[in-house]
Parts: structure tokens; sequence; C-alpha cells
């Protein structure tokens, strides 16, 4: 909503225009319709196959929003173990920065996966030692789960993601969505915060 009219129909005609020509080869007479509408010359069967644009691409931003899709699951999986129980309400807690900044510390010192190696190079720096145990247990899991190394989007990507896909993951869902950055929120009644990691949010469903 605070993006220009101008720049989101600029963004939805660029989309269209591709999604028209990759559809084309499976529904020939849909997309020829479509191509018309939109006012291109002559077929699109005789058009151009998109080629992809290395400009638009930011692995961070796609990491993101793969959080998105992965809540939506855990949120679903949840609901399925609730059964009977009713929930209006779910909120997401999205890791703070620090931890991030440890992930990346450990992967730019190119600090192998051995837990006792890891933990000797982020308790050593004084930023990091004054979390204390919460480091330490963030140590631990990075050196369990290999899936968190390859993630390299911030706290504030993961943030913007689920706060502007917070109406689409409620459509999914069927609940309101409140979405924390985990070191602000005032909210926390089941202490559920402090598990949010780095490409993995904390929920609480009530």
């Amino acid at each position: 909503k605070d993006v220009p009219k101008e720049e989101r129909e600029g963004t939805m005609a660029y989309v269209c225009d591709i999604w028209v020509r990759l559809v084309a080869p499976m529904t020939p007479h849909i997309a020829e319709e479509f191509w018309h509408k939109m006012k291109r010359e002559g077929y699109v069967s005789l058009a151009s196959w998109p080629k992809p644009d290395k400009r638009l691409i930011d692995p961070k931003i796609e990491q993101a929003f793969e959080v998105v899709q992965s809540t939506i699951a855990d949120i679903r999986e949840i609901l399925s173990l609730l059964k009977e129980k009713k929930a209006s309400r779910v909120h997401i807690y999205v890791a703070p920065q620090w931890k991030f900044d440890v992930l990346n510390s450990i992967r730019e010192a190119g600090i192998p996966l051995i837990m006792k190696d890891m933990m000797k190079h982020v308790m050593s720096n004084p930023e990091f030692r004054k979390y204390g145990k919460e480091a330490q247990a963030l140590v631990t899991k990075i050196a369990k789960e290999s899936s968190l190394w390859d993630h390299s989007a911030s706290a504030k990507d993961e943030l913007e993601a689920l706060q502007g896909s917070a109406g689409y993951i409620q459509e999914e869902v069927g609940l309101e969505v409140i979405v924390h950055r985990a070191d602000k929120s005032d909210y926390d009644p089941a202490n559920r915060a402090k598990n949010a990691l780095p490409g993995r949010v904390s929920l609480f469903i009530e």
C-alpha cells in the first residue's frame, strides 16, 4: 500500500507479460487471449521466451519469503494438533539481529561446523558473550542444524517480509496475525520469543 500506484501497475504488467509467455505452451488459447487483452503485438506463441534478469534476483529477499511459506506450514501443523481447541490469533516472533550476526560471524570467519570451535569463536566476542546462555544455545543449534548455515537474510528482511505478508498468512491459516520482533515484544505469555532463530520464527497460537 506504500508503493506508488504507477510502480505497482508497472510491476504487475511486467509479471503478467512473463507469466503469459511461460504458460503459452500449456494453455495456448488462453495465453493468446490474455496477450491481446494486454495489447501486445503479434502472437504470444511467436514471442521470445523470457530470460532471467539477474538484477532482480536477491537471495536474501527470496530466503525471507521462504520463511513466510515455512511459517504458514508450521502454523497449519500446530492447528492440526490442536484439533478441537479453537484458535483465533497467531503471534509470530522474528529472531533479533544479534542471532543473525552470530551466524554471519561464524560463517565469515570460516569456522568449521564443529561445536567446540564455533563456541570458542562466538564466546570470545564480548558483543556475543553478553548474551550468555542464549548465545551458547544458539551455537548448539547452528552446529546441529545445518539448514541454518545457508541463511543469509537479516532480521529486517524477515520482519518486513512477514509484516508485508500478514494479510496473506491470515488468509492461508484463518487466524489474526501479529508479527513481533523477539527482542522488542511486550506480549509473550508463553515465553516463545527466545526460541526464534534466523530463518525460523517462533509461534504462539491462542
